[in-house]
């Protein structure tokens, strides 16, 4: 893999990189706790075209290629098999178009959804909850849940205010958050 890193280099920057051990490393997972695969090496391109110069690259060579953001996928559709290029596109991190007149917005793949969310709740639409923005989904669950009307619905059964599954949803995910914070 060392000559591909050399090419990669050449192409990228010898700063986007990545192939020594200690480096790799990190790339070899992603959120699923059970799987992991050493990557050969890392590129992290910053736009369309060095993307498309790293995948003709290992197109050419025959060199597997799997995409990667931050890391946080559920499935280990980024773990990779050795030999592998990693090419991790968290470098492409440009909001290219925002629409709010037509609730659009055009983004790079290394934008991360808290970025969406935010830009989204700034141009005034609810952007949903997301596995992969957790204090997000808590803040919105705090928002939503709230205000959900319970006023005097168990008032008949001795209880003033409904002892809410809601309020223990929240105190567990913000439990959650602060023990792995």
């Amino acid at each position: 893999m060392q000559n591909v890193a050399a090419d990669l280099a050449q192409m990228l920057g010898v700063e986007r990189v990545l192939w020594e051990q200690e480096h790799l490393l990190t790339y070899g997972f992603d959120g699923t706790a059970a799987l992991y695969g050493e990557a050969g090496c890392v590129a992290l391109p910053k736009t369309t075209e060095e993307v498309s110069q790293v995948v003709r690259y290992a197109a050419k060579y025959r060199i597997p290629v799997v995409t990667r953001g931050s890391g946080t996928g559920l499935s280990g559709g980024s773990v990779p098999v050795p030999g592998f290029i990693v090419l991790c596109l968290v470098q492409m991190d440009r909001v290219l178009e925002l629409d709010p007149k037509n609730l659009t917005i055009h983004v790079e793949s290394g934008v991360v959804t808290q970025k969406v969310a935010e830009l989204a709740d700034d141009a005034g639409p609810l952007y949903p909850p997301d596995p992969g923005s957790m204090p997000k989904i808590l803040q919105q669950l705090q928002q939503i849940f709230r205000k959900w009307p319970l006023e005097g619905l168990f008032e008949p059964l001795g209880f003033s205010r409904a002892p809410s599954p809601v309020d223990r949803l929240v105190d567990l995910i913000s439990e959650e958050i602060c023990w792995r914070s």
